[in-house]
């Protein structure tokens, strides 16, 4: 008896060890990463040798591939069709009544199929359905028990059935249950793993996408990105910032450390003005974990602000982004900003001194004129001639700083034409060698082809005597030299406000006292001057600036002091015109009237008289009004009575303009003469629209009156496009003829 139980004792030893080495086995098939398919076929052929029948095992997880659908063997296709059924019914929730109401899961065995209902336990209608087609299938295949074990994760989460099926009815032995047990716990260790390295591949592929996708858009990034690790090593440094930074690829590529990264900087003009305490900072591993944000300008003049900031954990993130033009962008608008309010000022100024200037304008044409009216009626050796002299030299000095203001608030006509600069340029230098004698060296760099500019040849005479007077003062005691240049110059880049192109290029240097930087800007503002008392009115570069820029000009200025300055005009250049300039008619006789009667209307009574006077002495009769509503009374009293109406512009009530269009209504036929201190274009065309005769500038009456009355009551002997003659100055005349007797008095002011 004692043979059997040793003989039984090395069975049970020899199947205990052949059972843990089919467990190895397994474990090694898992361990080593085999097909997921190929270890749960091994597990049910382990397990059909232990509990015998037909195993196979259904997945239930969500997400497990349908290739774990394994049994035994080569199934029939009776068997096929009971597969597909046990499938369904594992699936459907029929083994496991109390997995709806939460129980634990627990194996299911039905010992007599085809007598036993194991559907009955269930509430679901489907689960009965699935049910009463698992009992048909089992008769049609054989099947009369069937043995069900969980196959459940650490968590009790359900992930497959391990099946055992049998053609006869029969309970499972311990061993078998033991089997079914060990086999299901083995395939949740490689259903478990299997899922976790499908998650890990799915993890690593987003990852690898991930990855991909930023190293994408750190490449195209137009902003320069690197990132130092606590260690100081470049982790990251994408194409534009070795770019920026002028860095080598093949240095960037080997993963430097940010200290070999600054020493390649330091050997090149990058940081030249880098501090040594902060390099043996470098050197030492130091690195800056700071919030920074500051700008430095490369050696090749681009511009990059920089920023830093440390990442949590250590390291440190620095950006680069390339801001030239936004900061060339910048200093534009605030130059332009600067420009406007210089324009705006300029223009605020300029308005303000038109309005004096006009006023004041018709105040000295009355003193000049009455001045030389009475230079006329007293001999030539009387003692007030040398008074009345020098009240003429100071009229005209007055009258000259009218003209200036005018010009600067560009209150003038904007008649222009081709004028040679050359001939004006000589003739200021030798009015300059006149008036400030051999203590001042002159010098012309004059070219030899003639070069022109479209304006005004007064304008740019005033412009050039204003550039040689100021050199000429600026001269230290007087003494010095004074350049006087033109050249023909092609701007790439021209200074605000000009195009590109061929430009004539005027420059007025001296080598007198210079200009402090700090003064500079505001060498043009009106009445700024750095002269003493009496030496300068400030208004000479003001009105230099006026008429440069109304010509479409530009002018700079260099000057530091002790070394002189230079003030360069840059205007546009045009063909010089073939045709020569008229001669001045300054030597033309003044024609004399012969009694027509003139009305003469202004509201200043003290230049209307003056002009009344000058009228008389040149033959004609002439009455005033200081009413336009007066003057037209005065024509409807006798519409035939008047041969000429001498008006001004700018009165009360009506303008000058709108009293010549009144008396067309009158007499169609009756002269009308506009005088104005501002005579433009626009006033000119209005004047030809209303059939006014002719537009004369009113600080000129003194020399052009005689022309201009007796070309408005001699039209046909006037060409059309004739300028107005400038007359001589009015010789001693007779005594004046006296107006018409007929007159409305009631309605006359004098």
């Amino acid at each position: 008896m004692a043979r059997p139980e040793v003989k039984g004792s090395v069975a049970d030893r020899s199947l205990l060890q052949a059972q843990r080495q089919s467990k190895r086995d397994l474990m090694t098939l898992i361990a080593t990463g085999q097909p997921l398919a190929t270890v749960l076929a091994a597990v049910v052929r382990d397990a059909q040798c232990q509990v015998g029948g037909r195993c196979s095992i259904v997945p239930l997880a969500p997400g497990l591939s349908p290739c774990a659908e394994v049994q035994a063997g080569t199934p029939t296709a009776s068997l096929t069709g009971f597969d597909a059924v046990l499938a369904a019914f594992c699936r459907a929730g029929g083994p496991w009544p109390g997995a709806e109401a939460g129980l634990p899961l627990q194996r299911w065995v039905s010992l007599d199929l085809p007598s036993d209902a194991p559907c009955d336990r269930s509430s679901d209608r489907s689960s009965d359905e699935q049910g009463a087609l698992l009992r048909n299938a089992a008769l049609h295949a054989g099947i009369r028990s069937i043995w069900i074990e969980a196959v459940q994760a650490p968590d009790g989460r359900l992930l497959a059935a391990l099946v055992s099926t049998h053609p006869k009815a029969q309970a499972p032995t311990a061993d078998a249950i033991e089997a079914l047990v060990d086999a299901a716990h083995v395939a949740s260790i490689a259903i478990e793993r299997e899922r976790g390295s499908c998650a890990l591949r799915d993890s690593q592929a987003l990852l690898a996408a991930k990855t991909r996708a930023l190293e994408a858009t750190l490449e195209r990034m137009e902003q320069g990105v690197l990132m130092v690790s606590p260690q100081q090593v470049v982790e990251v440094c994408n194409r534009r910032a070795i770019e920026l930074l002028g860095l080598p690829a093949a240095l960037m590529a080997s993963r430097p450390t940010f200290t070999q990264v600054l020493e390649y900087q330091w050997s090149t003009d990058e940081f030249s003005a880098t501090p040594e305490h902060f390099k043996a900072f470098v050197h030492a591993g130091g690195i800056l974990d700071k919030p920074q944000c500051y700008e430095r300008t490369r050696p090749n003049g681009v511009v990059i602000e920089l920023r830093s900031v440390p990442i949590e954990g250590g390291g440190v993130l620095r950006t680069y982004t390339d801001v030239t033009e936004l900061r060339s962008a910048e200093s534009k608008r605030r130059t332009l900003e600067l420009e406007l309010l210089e324009a705006r000022k300029l223009e605020a100024i300029g308005t303000l001194a038109g309005g004096i200037a006009h006023d004041f304008n018709n105040i000295m044409a009355a003193i000049l004129g009455n001045a030389a009216l009475a230079e006329q009626d007293l001999a030539q050796d009387h003692p007030a001639q040398a008074h009345l002299e020098q009240i003429g030299k100071a009229g005209r000095r007055a009258r000259s700083l009218v003209q200036q203001i005018l010009a600067f608030s560009r209150h003038q006509s904007d008649t222009r034409v081709h004028v040679p600069l050359v001939p004006l340029i000589e003739e200021a230098a030798a009015m300059l060698r006149a008036t400030a004698g051999s203590a001042v060296e002159v010098a012309l760099k004059l070219p030899d082809e003639p070069l022109a500019t479209l304006g005004d040849a007064t304008q740019l005479q005033q412009v050039l005597m204003n550039l040689v007077t100021n050199a000429h003062q600026s001269l230290v005691e007087g003494r010095g030299q004074i350049e006087i240049g033109l050249e023909t110059v092609h701007l790439a880049r021209p200074p605000a406000g000009l195009m590109p192109g061929a430009h004539v290029h005027l420059w007025v240097r001296d080598d007198g006292c210079g200009i402090d930087a700090a003064l500079r800007p505001r060498l043009f503002e009106p009445f700024f001057t750095t002269k003493p008392p009496g030496q300068g009115t400030g208004l000479g570069l003001a009105v230099v600036h006026g008429i440069v820029k109304a010509l479409g000009g530009a002018i700079e200025v260099a000057s530091s002091p002790g070394r002189g300055s230079c003030f360069d005009v840059y205007l546009p250049m045009v063909e010089v015109d073939s045709q020569p300039m008229a001669l001045d008619p300054d030597d033309a006789t003044v024609p004399m009237g012969r009694g027509q009667q003139v009305l003469v209307v202004d509201d200043d009574e003290v230049m209307a008289l003056l002009v009344q006077s000058l009228l008389q002495r040149l033959g004609y009769g002439a009455q005033i009004c200081l009413d336009a509503r007066v003057a037209i009374a005065v024509v409807q009293c006798d519409p035939q009575a008047l041969d000429l109406v001498v008006t001004d512009q700018n009165m009360p009530h009506l303008s000058g303009l709108e009293l010549a269009q009144a008396l067309k209504s009158v007499r169609a036929d009756l002269p009308v003469v506009i005088a104005s201190g501002f005579v433009s274009e626009a006033l000119r065309a209005a004047a030809a629209q209303a059939g006014v005769c002719s537009v004369m500038q009113k600080e000129q009456t003194l020399e052009t009156l005689g022309t201009v009355v007796h070309a408005a009551l001699n039209p046909k002997r006037q060409q059309p496009d004739q300028r107005h003659r400038r007359q001589r100055p009015l010789q001693r005349q007779g005594p004046p003829q006296p107006p018409h007797s007929e007159q409305c008095p009631e309605t006359m002011a004098r």
